[in-house]
């Protein structure tokens, strides 16, 4: 039937206003739902690095397909390159990007966007600014070029090569089956000479930091070239009988020369130590004072049996600092003091960082004293100026500066109000420890140190101490920022990094918000103080920096896939330069919300909420709370779509399937984990619940690890939860303390839970009460929680068996349980494959249970007891 002309006028009239209320540009676009077949599409950002004067930055996006893609982004304007599969991108100045791609180099001009591409390239340097370019061949060949293009030259069979720390300077070796050949080319005046004849193929070069020596090793002998006299020393192993050894600093071992060049440190082992354990049918003797024990006896004698050497090339003389007791050595700042220990001298303690006695030998002259006695071993709480033999450490609540060139001693912060440590802290993860050393000041004045909120300068003489942020006020928390270590940071002996600041240019601090967990970056220099680079806003993170102060960073949020900005503080004003995940504005998304709640204890905690995507107000929907520790500060980060997870956890997957996620924060009470947990974790749910957001019969726990044990524990005291998932979690609390441990030197297990993150506070006899009721498996008989259990066989943290003995006991109860297996897979999984098995079946447990989606077959078969 036609409409009659008033009824199609009306439907005309309805028709353009609704144009007129939607024009097109603020149309609201229909969104598509996100399903696993798109998962393919997200990738993840990564930051690399920023240009000299920060006209020029590079990054990456790599994705599950292995299309990689590496960009280079000029941060004034829209000029970008692109690089499929680059990798090991460097900058010549501003005017050069060099980077890998397969097995070539490309070479691409800044000015005019001109490419280049070398193929059979497997390594390459920058030298100068990009004025020459070193390029390594897959055949061997070092070829020296201008980066115009142009040849210097070329040097065939190439083995190995290194460049110093200024770039100036480049060593090689050469393939030779009998002998090894080493040269120098120096680039400041391009000069190529040859070392000499080596008696064996180099297999080690190290540098002096100033480039003034560099030291060689060839699988047998040691050789220091200086380029002052243009001596070449060499330190053979072939010594009189009595005083024979083996070197053994490797490709990897730790070798080094000292600042002033005088001094070699290596490694050596007698020539018929041994290198590996060997299978012995003695009988074994276990005894009662066994310190470390039986077991670990071997493995340490292995590790005693190799000894630290120093060797002065101008006089030729050798002298070992280590031996079998005191095999545990680190070196002051200009290598002319060892401290040495013996990591277990005291392992009866049940400490992850036990107790050692610290004793200092001055290299030079072999005198060895006594320097502190039962210091904690925590590498946090002895750290050394880069630029001096001095020291600090922590003792007694104080830090103390030992100065061992003048033997003096002195309290820096005895004055200062503040607390240096988190004793007085209610849930600390671990045993007690020191906040923390952020760096030395450059000028040698100074020290930053770190109280539970604050950055603190304090000053080598002991006569004053400013605090430099206000993050006690601001419940916020400002540490020394990770590019402060990628920059200034001086690698020892032992490979620890010593961070030296420059005040005065200015140091970047990094800021958390313990409110909201918003994070943003602050920089502090002596002349202009504490300065804002950016407000506090979700999450940042991966921060480069330039020479003059401009900034590249990551931000992001749950919702808000990772940006790429850049700021120069000259301008003071950030631009965005990259939005990753462009995609993701096409499909419904979650969103996330802090929530606040309380224990039964009163004590107001936070928890991360994360709505499901196409969320409806309407509607009530299930729910999925994972669980480890605090979990709040997950709030501000972005976590892209995959099912290959290593525990099989994945936020967004789960809201993306119509899930709310929450994950709370747990405050502990030493000697009660598992009750502290349950506490905890039901009344965050319980606050959830009272939103009206969710169905309260579909709700689901999971937990992996430390939040495994704290699931087994959980179903056992409530019936809150509808499905639960454990993975690799602890079920017999007696019976793992009472353990040997599969990777700790310690041997046995007994440290986790007396002083580290189980936090019993005490022996198992001392409140064998408190190990009783905090044990899942005994109180089995109470769950009506069904419960998926997954564990890698290979596990060395957590046993397979501890997944298996309650299994054992669900099955004996005949409660809905399912044990998944995992072969050839240790603490999480690490093959693809393992990886999306786990997170589907995780995914397919919950709605087969919440879901009421009765038709998975492995599940239904594997629960009924009909």
């Amino acid at each position: 039937m036609m409409p009659t002309s008033k009824t199609y006028r009306s439907c005309l009239l309805l028709f353009f206003l609704s144009l007129y209320a939607c024009p097109v540009k603020g149309q609201v676009i229909l969104k598509k739902r996100l399903t696993e077949a798109d998962y393919g599409k997200w990738g993840t950002l990564d930051i690399q690095r920023i240009s000299t004067e920060g006209n020029w930055t590079s990054y990456g996006m790599s994705y599950e397909n292995k299309n990689d893609t590496l960009f280079v982004q000029h941060t004034q304007s829209a000029r970008r390159y692109t690089i499929p599969n680059g990798r090991d991108g460097r900058f010549g100045g501003e005017k050069l990007f060099a980077c890998l791609s397969k097995d070539s180099l490309v070479l691409h001009s800044l000015v005019d966007g001109d490419v280049q591409k070398i193929e059979s390239v497997k390594q390459y340097e920058l030298i100068g600014d990009g004025k020459y370019i070193v390029i390594w061949y897959i055949n061997g060949v070092l070829e020296i070029r201008y980066a115009k293009g142009v040849a210097v030259e070329r040097i065939a069979d190439v083995a190995i090569y290194d460049i110093n720390e200024q770039g100036d300077s480049l060593v090689y070796g050469i393939k030779d089956k009998e002998s090894g050949k080493a040269g120098v080319i120096q680039f400041d005046r391009y000069r190529h000479f040859s070392l000499g004849a080596i008696e064996k193929p180099l297999n080690r070069i190290v540098w002096q930091k100033q480039g003034k020596a560099v030291v060689l090793f060839d699988g047998l002998s040691l050789y220091c070239y200086r380029f002052s006299d243009k001596k070449m020393l060499r330190f053979s192993s072939g010594l009189p009988k009595e005083q024979d050894i083996r070197i053994i600093t490797g490709s990897n071992g730790p070798m080094a020369i000292s600042d002033d060049g005088s001094l070699v440190f290596f490694t050596i082992a007698a020539p018929d130590a041994p290198t590996v354990k060997k299978e012995n049918s003695a009988v074994e003797i276990w005894n009662g004072n066994d310190a470390p024990l039986f077991p670990a006896k071997e493995s340490l004698a292995i590790v005693a049996s190799k000894k630290t050497a120093v060797w002065f090339p101008d006089t030729g003389k050798y002298c070992l600092l280590t031996d079998e007791l005191l095999y545990k050595i680190r070196l002051s700042g200009l290598q002319d003091y060892a401290i040495l220990s013996n990591p277990y001298a005291y392992s009866l303690e049940p400490r992850y960082y036990e107790d050692v006695d610290y004793y200092i030998k001055n290299v030079r002259t072999g005198a060895e004293k006594l320097l502190l006695a039962k210091q904690s071993h925590d590498p946090n709480q002895l750290c050394f100026s880069p630029i001096s033999n001095a020291f600090v450490y922590y003792r007694d609540t104080n830090w103390m500066l030992y100065n061992p060139d003048t033997d003096s001693l002195l309290n820096l912060t005895k004055l200062l109000p503040t607390t240096w440590d988190n004793g007085s802290e209610e849930n600390v993860a671990g045993q007690f420890g020191a906040y923390g050393v952020g760096g030395w000041a450059a000028d040698g004045t100074s020290v930053l140190l770190y109280d539970r909120h604050d950055i603190w300068k304090v000053s080598l003489n002991g006569k004053e101490g400013k605090r430099l942020t206000k993050g006690r006020e601001a419940n916020s928390v400002y540490r020394v920022s990770r590019v402060e270590s990628e920059r200034f940071g001086i690698r020892d002996y032992e490979g620890e990094t010593r961070v030296l600041l420059d005040m005065d240019k200015g140091v970047v601090f990094s800021m958390t918000n313990q409110e909201d967990w918003s994070t943003g970056l602050c920089i502090y220099s002596n002349r202009l103080g504490l300065r804002t680079i950016t407000d506090n806003s979700g999450y940042l993170s991966a921060v480069k920096k330039s020479d003059t102060d401009c900034f590249v960073y990551s931000s992001q949020s749950f919702s808000q896939p990772p940006q790429l900005h850049f700021i120069s503080l000259k301008e003071g004003k950030s631009r965005t330069l990259y939005q990753s995940n462009r995609q993701q504005s096409d499909y419904h998304y979650g969103k996330s919300e802090l929530i606040t709640y309380t224990n039964r204890d009163c004590k107001s905690l936070k928890g991360a909420l994360f709505y499901p995507a196409d969320y409806d107000a309407t509607k009530k929907y299930p729910m999925i709370v994972h669980i480890y520790e605090q979990r709040s500060k997950m709030v501000n980060r972005y976590v892209k779509p995959t099912q290959f997870n290593y525990e099989g956890f994945n936020v967004t997957h789960l809201t993306l399937n119509g899930y709310f996620v929450l994950m709370p924060d747990i405050h502990y009470k030493v000697g009660n984990p598992g009750i502290s947990a349950s506490d905890c974790v039901i009344a965050a749910v319980e606050a959830v619940i009272a939103t009206g957001k969710i169905d309260p019969k579909k709700i689901g726990l999971i937990g992996h690890s430390f939040g495994g044990y704290e699931v087994d524990f959980i179903v056992t005291q409530t019936d809150l939860f509808t499905a639960a998932v454990s993975g690799a979690g602890v079920s017999d609390v007696t019976r793992r303390y009472f353990d040997l441990s599969k990777n700790s030197i310690h041997m046995h297990e007994m440290w986790r839970y007396e002083t580290q993150q189980i936090r019993m506070g005490g022996s198992f006899y001392e409140i064998k009460n408190d190990y009783l009721n905090n044990s899942p498996l005994l109180h089995t008989d109470t769950i009506k929680t069904p419960l998926l259990l997954w564990s890698g066989k290979n596990d060395i943290i957590i046993p397979f068996e501890q997944s298996v003995a309650f299994y054992l006991a669900l099955r004996r109860l005949k409660m809905p349980t399912i044990l998944l297996g995992y072969p050839n897979e240790d603490h999480t999984l690490s093959k693809k494959d393992n990886q999306k098995d786990l997170t589907q079946r995780i995914l397919k447990w919950f709605d087969y249970y919440l879901k009421d989606q009765k038709d998975i077959a492995w599940i239904r078969v594997g629960t009924s007891y009909d």
